[in-house]
């Protein structure tokens, strides 16, 4: 290409070189670049605009408690970063409730996310084993069948 040419959009100066880039060359770039800033910013869970607030998608801002049903999952934030974001807070109830509402979604791929809910039952289960033992013990003293009367 010659710097004559009609479809030479301008001439860059990059690194202390100078290119030339054609007008399809720089539509290319512009569409690339346009579809990652937006996928960019549509994935986040939070956009921070600078100004001190933290402003979520579902409107509300940072200290108001958000309820579950507005969460909102996509391609890069999904029911599992979600459990994972939770377990790593300690929020196990959470966690759970997370779960028991998605749990077609974990069903799907079972395999990738049975670490991850292993963990989660283990704390779970923990949480709960003193009363269970408890529990089974007392039953374990009942004598069954219960002697007949006459």
């Amino acid at each position: 290409m010659t710097r004559n040419n009609p479809k030479v959009h301008c001439i860059k100066k990059l690194l202390g070189k100078q290119m030339i880039v054609s007008n399809l060359e720089w539509r290319r770039f512009s569409s690339v670049f346009l579809i990652i800033a937006l996928v960019s910013l549509t994935s986040c869970k939070t956009t921070d605009l600078g100004l001190g607030l933290d402003i979520r998608p579902d409107g509300q801002q940072d200290g108001e408690q958000a309820e579950e049903s507005q969460v909102e999952y996509n391609f890069f934030w999904d029911q599992h970063n979600h459990l994972n974001d939770l377990i790593a807070e300690k929020k196990y109830d959470e966690a759970d409730a997370i779960f028991g509402k998605h749990e077609a979604f974990f069903a799907k791929d079972l395999k990738s996310y049975r670490p991850d809910l292993e963990k989660l039952a283990k704390v779970l289960n923990g949480k709960k084993a003193k009363s269970l033992s408890t529990s089974l013990h007392d039953l374990g003293a009942i004598s069954w069948p219960a002697p007949v009367t006459e």
